[in-house]
């Protein structure tokens, strides 16, 4: 890093003005190749080896020059100098360059705020079981937050700060560019499997639901959640009114499972509006559709799911011949703490799910 290019150059410095004392030919250019011995493997060790290889070079060139003026120590300063401050003079141009060719990039990946989007939980509701599941693929997204933080943090003298600054800069060290920063393509969500059915009153539903069907329920929401999510479309956030490359939260599939398929999914609002709504649609569940959409009230099943989730339990389940409802709480993972505010565990919504057996040919 260039803190660490400081040493090896020292000694390049100090090699080159030992060579430039008034002694013999040979031992003039042997005394220099000593010390460069010494500098050149520390600035491997380093990673600094561009600025320091292109000191070495200037300052040999400084020591020919120097011979041409008649060989006086005092004249070999300025030299010595020049090639200092053009060796670090262009590993800071190079930087520059770089700092400010990703300027596009910071106009089509500007800052937006989530305050208006995003309500703040109300808190007081311990973590369910899906939140695990979230937590791990937040981690796997880091190389395209890393890059965003870059794009709109980094300074020159961070770039500067690289191993391997400048033209000979290393090549593992990634730059921000359009192809690393675009998120990988999703479909758009898909339409709704079935039209809206009759609503459930509690009397008619049968709550003691197998085992292997509540968890079969509970792995269909879990699995639809991560998709809904999309931890690959998480951007960097500065502070919730400072995000950068946030995709907007959507279905890219029918979730499945082995025993149950969703024949219909409505996002449960609990946030934004005085009162628990639904938010019926078309198609699977897209926050970008959420501003001007219609509301319904819950019905009496979905009721008694939202009054389960806020007790923090996972989800509520129930049946009715051979379809099953399930609601199943978001809650807040911690990499969402930054953009919606709040607690890891914070209750965000639910999802009302209808559910039939999924029917082997």
């Amino acid at each position: 890093m260039l803190y660490f290019s400081f040493i090896p150059a020292a000694l390049l410095l100090a090699g080159a003005h030992a060579a430039a004392r008034p002694i013999p030919q040979p031992v003039r250019w042997l005394r220099f190749g000593g010390w460069s011995a010494f500098a050149l493997p520390m600035s491997l060790f380093c990673l600094s080896t561009p600025v320091v290889a292109r000191l070495f070079v200037l300052l040999a060139v400084a020591l020919v020059a120097w011979q041409l003026t008649r060989r006086r120590v005092r004249w070999f300063l300025p030299y010595s100098l020049a090639a200092v401050a053009v060796a670090y003079g262009l590993s800071f141009w190079w930087a520059w360059q770089d700092h400010d060719a990703l300027t596009p990039l910071r106009e089509r990946y500007r800052f937006e705020s989530m305050v208006d989007r995003v309500p703040e939980p109300r808190g007081g509701n311990p973590a369910g079981e899906p939140l695990t599941d979230l937590d791990r693929p937040y981690l796997r997204s880091s190389q395209r937050v890393r890059l965003l933080w870059q794009l709109h943090d980094e300074t020159v003298l961070d770039f500067v700060n690289r191993p391997g600054f400048g033209i000979g800069r290393i090549g593992h060290f990634t730059k921000p560019s359009e192809d690393n920063l675009k998120a990988e393509p999703r479909p758009d969500p898909p339409p709704q499997p079935e039209s809206p059915g009759p609503a459930w009153s509690l009397g008619e539903v049968q709550f003691a639901v197998p085992l292997h069907d509540h968890t079969a329920a509970s792995r269909l929401h879990a699995d639809g959640l991560l998709d809904f999510v999309n931890p690959d479309g998480s951007g960097y956030v500065r502070s919730r009114r400072e995000v950068a490359g946030f995709l907007p939260h959507a279905f890219s599939r029918v979730p499945e499972g082995r025993e149950w398929r969703a024949v219909r999914v409505e996002l449960v609002g609990l946030l934004k509006h005085a009162e628990p709504v639904v938010y019926p649609s078309d198609r699977l569940p897209a926050m970008a559709d959420l501003k001007d959409a219609p509301t319904r009230a819950p019905d009496a099943f979905e009721a008694a799911g939202i009054d389960a989730v806020r007790r923090g339990e996972a989800g509520f389940v129930g049946r009715r011949g051979d379809e099953v409802r399930y609601v199943g709480a978001v809650r807040s993972a911690e990499a969402c703490v930054k953009c919606h505010g709040g607690e890891r565990g914070d209750l965000l919504g639910a999802f009302s799910y209808r559910l039939r057996p999924v029917r082997v040919p």
